[in-house]
């Protein structure tokens, strides 16, 4: 995701907590739990997203993944020398 729907995203959440920790009629317990469940939540999504981030990293990086055809060609059949 981009940073803007990461900011999108945290801000939502943000206005739910606050109306839930704010509404008289929600006891206690349900306010924990909202709470508690939203930190659960946010931390799955960030460990996945630095998992997505791993995978994509090293395959973009991956030192056999920048040769194009013509270099291996290059590499195993050498300009002949004069």
């Amino acid at each position: 995701m981009g940073k803007m729907s990461w900011a999108a995203y945290a801000l939502g959440v943000v206005i739910v907590v606050v109306l839930v920790v704010m509404s008289p009629e929600a006891g206690p317990l349900f306010k924990s739990i909202v709470v508690a469940t939203t930190l659960f939540v946010g931390a799955i999504i960030a460990a996945l997203n630095e998992i997505a981030r791993a995978i994509a990293g090293r395959h973009t990086h991956h030192p056999s993944a920048t040769h194009t055809a013509s270099s291996v060609a290059e590499v195993e059949a050498p300009a002949s020398r004069a």
